[in-house]
């Protein structure tokens, strides 16, 4: 699972998985919890977070959508 980012408190962290589900989405992940972000619509569709984690990531990933949409392609060949 490739870190792509991590947060000011630097245990949470932004990933990508290879060959993973639909939609195209990023695991915010800390070793408490775990949420999925989608990245369409900027919610989270799987899990939960802490509301300071949760607008950090989301801020960023509004930031680098383009950087996170160029690696699900990567990431995340279809036939």
């Amino acid at each position: 699972m490739p870190e792509l980012h991590r947060l000011s408190n630097r245990r949470a962290r932004i990933c990508m998985y290879a060959d993973d589900h639909v939609p195209p989405h990023i695991h915010l992940w800390h070793p408490n919890w775990e949420a999925l972000i989608d990245l369409r619509t900027f919610t989270v569709f799987r899990g939960s977070a802490p509301r300071g984690e949760l607008s950090e990531a989301i801020a960023w990933a509004r930031e680098n959508l383009e950087l996170l949409m160029a690696k699900w392609e990567e990431l995340n060949e279809r036939d």
